[in-house]
């Protein structure tokens, strides 16, 4: 809380600082965080002034071109074929001092270090700033498999951490295989395979981090939640059994109409019944 606290901040004070003047003059701005797939803005401000020049740059690829604008107008000519139908200035406040630079669906190659150069007649100014990608951690899925646990999450970024906890803790090192395998988008999957002795009534828990969050995942949360649907299960087969056992009575009955209609009503209930054993089966067989 604190540092977004601070950025903004920082973006409010940037923005109402003074460019007029002459001259070169160079300003290294804080590191900014984007997320990958979505929308980022990368912060610059232009000197006031007529014919204003706005280049952006990915200097850490080669100063490529990422946008151009001048002459009033987007020029993207020469625009890096990475950035294409991604980019885009906030073209109305230009003339309030706005170069900032809006990039959608960030890739995780858009890492790196940019650059805002910015001219007007008076002079130029050049604008560094450091883009930081991410993915963070989303899901985790945890399941049981005999004395085998396994904890997994994908398409994280950056390369992200796993480790397994206990409650009580263990006095022994735990017995882990973890495995990290790289996509074509650049992300990260984990995943990573605990064996728990025989008859262990510890509780373990999975907790994913990158450098900016992280998720824990307790199993026995999971087996809690298997736990109630097996009560569940039991219910509704009592249910069932119950009405059955009246069906019988009622057969013996001397009333025959009594009879047919405690019968028809029965069956009806059985049915329910029967259709939410079914449901708990599946449910249960997917976890």
């Amino acid at each position: 809380m604190a540092e977004t606290f601070y950025f903004k901040l920082f973006l409010f004070m940037f923005f109402l600082l003074p460019v007029s003047g002459s001259g070169e003059l160079n300003i290294y701005y804080p590191e900014v965080s984007c997320v990958f797939r979505q929308s980022c803005m990368l912060p610059c401000r232009i000197q006031l002034g007529s014919d204003p020049l706005i280049h952006w740059y990915q200097e850490s690829a080669g100063d490529v071109v990422v946008h151009s604008y001048y002459d009033g107008r987007d020029q993207l000519g020469y625009q890096n074929q990475n950035f294409q139908n991604r980019t885009s200035l906030f073209q109305d406040q230009i003339s309030r001092g706005n170069a900032s630079l809006l990039l959608k669906e960030v890739k995780i190659q858009d890492e790196g270090r940019y650059k805002c150069y910015t001219s007007i007649r008076a002079g130029y100014k050049q604008l560094f700033i450091n883009l930081k990608t991410e993915a963070p951690v989303s899901t985790i899925r945890i399941h049981q498999d005999g004395n085998r646990i396994t904890c997994s999450s994908e398409g994280i970024y950056p390369q992200p951490e796993l480790t397994w906890s206990t409650e009580p803790p263990s006095n022994t090192t735990l017995n882990e295989s973890t495995r990290i395998q790289k996509t074509e988008d650049q992300l990260y999957d984990i995943s990573s395979s605990l064996t728990v002795p025989d008859g262990s009534d510890r509780i373990y828990s999975c907790t994913i981090r990158t450098r900016s969050n992280n998720k824990t995942l307790i199993l026995n949360d999971d087996m809690a939640e298997k736990s109630v649907l097996k009560t569940l299960l039991v219910l509704v087969l009592v249910l069932v059994l119950v009405p059955l056992l009246a069906v019988t009575e009622a057969g013996e009955s001397k009333y025959s109409a009594s009879y047919s209609d405690v019968n028809i009503n029965m069956i009806m209930i059985m049915n329910m019944n029967m259709n939410m054993i079914i449901v708990c089966c599946v449910f249960l067989n997917k976890h």
